[in-house]
């Protein structure tokens, strides 16, 4: 079978996209991946990725290029991660009366996101918020099938196309990424990684950093932040509050380097705004850090909390409470005994939440085979 991914806000190197679902699909089918937002061009392990960078004018002109490359690859299948996406697949199954071709649309977003409303309020706000919703309806209809990475995210759908067939997909890792069982670092790393901005909590980390170095020296721990920061701004003040503090910063990392990096770290933080959008997603770095056996303090987000309640390598904590952040953070370098407990139990997490345990009903859904 020939399977096509289009992405419009993904890149084409995408970790989802590419390294579970287009690898596992890639044994036994030509695969090829379409993105207009970012990512690379080239053969990965049999994997055809392309990245488009043309600047398009509008909407329409991007909804006519995923239909032209639907024309050049003649594909039976097409999974799409966005609405504009699964409008240019079907156009191009009327156009050339391709009955047969089956559309997926593999939700990981809530449309329309906070960030498709970024710098819009009032009355616009509104008026953008509505017209995003329709467009995205309008696309679902057209999807001959759902595969879901959340529940909350899950809900719309199935709520409005109660009969077309869906797939329950999320976030689990291939731990043949990961360096599995790998001993903890000799000093206690803390670690960080993402986008480095407000509204993920890079200025609450900096907080519980300072708090953390009143009450040990700065020579029995370190940090390590894997990633980018949102703006200069940002990267100014994060690096006046955290002066003197042993932290070392490293460049957004490829996705095989950055799995295999996670062992170096001790325990890893986010604190990002519970916000109503955040509040009901799981974050892909939770399996991420679980795979590398590591335990994790996350803001107190709804959907972990109802989705893999008691976990006890996941520490939830509100975002006020940046003393009991700290207070976690005592917990594992005072005591080495409950620090491997929770790595042991993020590890056994991990080998019960693998992609391989869904990796098989992935391929079936996909291929109907």
């Amino acid at each position: 079978m020939r399977i096509l991914f289009l992405t419009s806000a993904h890149s084409s190197i995408d970790d989802r996209i590419l390294y579970h679902q287009a690898l596992s699909l890639a044994n036994g089918h030509q695969v090829c991946i379409y993105s207009t937002f970012s990512g690379k061009t080239e053969n990965i392990e049999g994997v055809e990725v392309v990245y488009d960078n043309t600047q398009f004018l509008n909407r329409k002109s991007k909804i006519r290029a995923f239909t032209a490359f639907c024309e050049s690859i003649v594909p039976d299948v097409v999974i799409c991660s966005e609405p504009l996406p699964i409008l240019g697949a079907y156009r191009y199954k009327r156009n050339n009366s391709a009955s047969s071709l089956r559309i997926l649309y593999d939700v990981t977003e809530f449309y329309p996101s906070k960030k498709n409303l970024q710098g819009i309020s009032g009355f616009k706000k509104v008026l953008k918020t509505i017209a995003f919703v329709w467009l995205n309806k309008k696309a679902a209809a057209k999807a001959d099938g759902f595969i879901f990475g959340e529940y909350f995210k899950a809900l719309f759908y199935k709520s409005h196309f109660k009969r077309k067939p869906y797939l329950e997909l999320p976030y689990y890792q291939d731990l043949s990424y990961y360096p599995i069982g790998k001993s903890l670092p000799n000093i206690f790393t803390i670690g960080y990684s993402g986008k480095f901005s407000e509204e993920k909590g890079i200025m609450r980390f900096a907080e519980v950093l300072h708090l953390f170095s009143q009450r040990y020296d700065i020579k029995n721990w370190q940090v390590k932040m894997i990633g980018w920061f949102e703006s200069e701004a940002i990267e100014k003040e994060f690096m006046k509050r955290t002066q003197g503090l042993p932290v070392e910063i490293v460049d957004n990392l490829p996705f095989k380097k950055f799995c295999q990096t996670l062992s170096e770290f001790s325990v890893f933080l986010d604190l990002r705004d519970t916000d109503p959008e955040n509040n009901l997603c799981v974050p892909i770095k939770l399996f991420s850090y679980a795979s590398a056996g590591r335990p994790i303090i996350y803001s107190a987000l709804q959907a972990i909390e109802s989705t893999y309640p008691q976990k006890s390598f996941i520490t939830s904590k509100r975002i006020d409470d940046l003393r009991g952040v700290v207070e976690q953070l005592s917990l594992y370098i005072e005591n080495q005994g409950e620090l491997e407990k929770a790595c042991k139990a993020a590890s056994e997490f991990a080998e019960g939440h693998q992609w391989d345990t869904i990796k098989a009903d992935f391929i079936r859904f996909v291929t109907n085979e």
